[in-house]
């Protein structure tokens, strides 16, 4: 009898973008909630406006750069929990379909654009991830509706995360989901920059793939 063949369960890493934001949120929560206090708080948030007393310092290159890192850093566990489920599951088809280069700029422009409005409007530092989470929702349901399809799904998760954000809650928190929905809106219009370049490519590359087997005829010499 032929010996059977064993097949290796391997990981895969095919998603850098997803993985690091996913890994790095989550190493960051730990370390501020066991050996590195007040982590989030100082580095992994973004200041208050520039009106507020300890608010963002023109002079501190810190302050720039948290601009950027903000999206990593997370107020509760439960936050964390909830805005990774999503990222996961919604960020892997998106770096396959666009690459990760394009994923990882629609992040930084996310963040910073909510950076900037938080140090322009907001009197509260600024954490979550949560307009990441805005924008690859906004970003798949741009997917469908380039087919000419709206799922019911994606319109009533929109609806559902901007009534979670802004319904009973106080002016701060109002503005805050608001800068988040902002970043997330600006982060997505990047998908449309990029979407007819990755269907280019998907056409040369079949075709390309067509030429190699065979099923175009060779030209008449």
């Amino acid at each position: 009898m032929p010996a059977k063949k064993h097949t290796k369960l391997k990981l895969s890493f095919s998603f850098p973008v997803t993985l690091y934001i996913c890994f790095t949120a989550l190493i960051i929560y730990l370390l501020d909630s066991t050996f590195v206090p007040s982590l989030i708080k100082n580095v992994f948030s973004v200041p208050a406006s520039l009106r507020t007393t300890g608010g963002f310092d023109w002079k501190n290159v810190l302050d720039y750069l948290r601009l950027f890192f903000h999206v990593l850093g997370h107020s509760s566990w439960s936050s964390l929990v909830t805005n990774l489920a999503f990222i996961l599951i919604l960020a892997p088809n998106l770096e396959e379909q666009y690459g990760s280069g394009v994923l990882a700029l629609m992040v930084l422009v996310c963040a910073f654009v909510s950076g900037i409005l938080n140090v322009c409007f907001n009197p509260q530092p600024l954490c979550d991830s949560d307009g990441l989470v805005f924008m690859l929702v906004l970003v798949t349901s741009a997917n469908y509706i380039t087919k000419r399809e709206m799922p019911l799904t994606a319109v009533v998760l929109i609806i559902l995360f901007v009534l979670k954000n802004l319904v009973n809650t106080g002016d701060n928190e109002k503005i805050r989901a608001l800068i988040h929905i902002a970043g997330g809106v600006c982060g997505s219009l990047l998908v449309f920059l990029a979407g007819e370049k990755s269907t280019v490519k998907r056409k040369t590359s079949k075709a390309s793939a067509a030429s190699r087997d065979g099923l175009f005829p060779a030209a008449d010499e």
